[in-house]
């Protein structure tokens, strides 16, 4: 703003007339302030949305009703990728139109997902859920404004079908070596103990007078990690 207005130090005028200059004066420097805020605003929003475009993870971002208002380019692929499956838990489901939908009808037991995604003083918030053959695991972060209010959530989605089945195939097998009565010793490339079942650390517990006659360090509770050799332990 240029106006300026003429003022006479000496009467009341003068004074007024400083009194205004003073106020244009820190009207416009707080205007100038705030187009600057509002540009680093602006750029740092531009940065969040690119990082999110290049993202190879896929992320759903919603607004405070739970709607989606963003999928990135990972997201759709992996919706195409899993359209089907998501078909099984609602039925509309069109990987092509996934703005405007509710997210939690993509999210098996939705209500019980929204109460968990709609308490954003709670976030972040993990989850595994199943969709017909698959396992998903689903991460919540709430969004939040220049003001930190909250504005919505940001939700990837992983697929840990694999990972999920591989872990439980090692723990029934970690079941199955620990109660099994044959001893089980497990090494690494460079002969290092990695792993003992019960049965290895029974008997060795029980010879262990005649094992330090040879070694005299030996600690049958001190195995994981020592290098064994062909014809013992080192």
């Amino acid at each position: 703003m240029s106006i300026r207005v003429k003022h006479i130090s000496s009467d009341e005028i003068g004074r007024v007339a400083k009194a205004l200059n003073n106020a244009i004066t820190a009207t416009g420097q707080a205007r100038r302030e705030a187009e600057s805020a509002n540009k680093k605003a602006q750029d740092i929003a531009a940065k969040a949305n690119s990082a999110v475009d290049g993202s190879a993870s896929a992320m759903l971002q919603t607004d405070l009703n739970l709607t989606v208002t963003y999928a990135n380019p990972a997201a759709k692929e992996m919706l195409l990728r899993f359209g089907d499956a998501f078909r099984t838990v609602y039925s509309q489901f069109d990987h092509e139109n996934i703005e405007g939908i509710d997210v939690v009808q993509l999210l098996v037991n939705p209500e019980h997902q929204r109460k968990k995604l709609s308490q954003f003083e709670e976030l972040p918030y993990q989850a595994d859920i199943e969709v017909d053959a698959y396992t998903f695991e689903i991460n919540a972060s709430p969004m939040i404004d220049a003001n930190e209010a909250y504005i919505g959530i940001s939700l990837e989605l992983k697929d840990v079908t694999q990972a999920r089945e591989g872990a439980r195939k090692a723990a029934m097998l970690t079941s199955l070596v620990e109660s099994e009565e044959t001893n089980v010793m497990t090494v690494d490339l460079n002969r290092n103990i990695t792993y003992l079942n019960p049965a290895v650390r029974e008997l060795l517990t029980k010879y262990q007078d005649e094992i330090r006659s040879i070694l005299a360090n030996f600690n049958p509770e001190d195995l994981i990690g020592i290098r064994t050799k062909c014809n013992g332990i080192t």
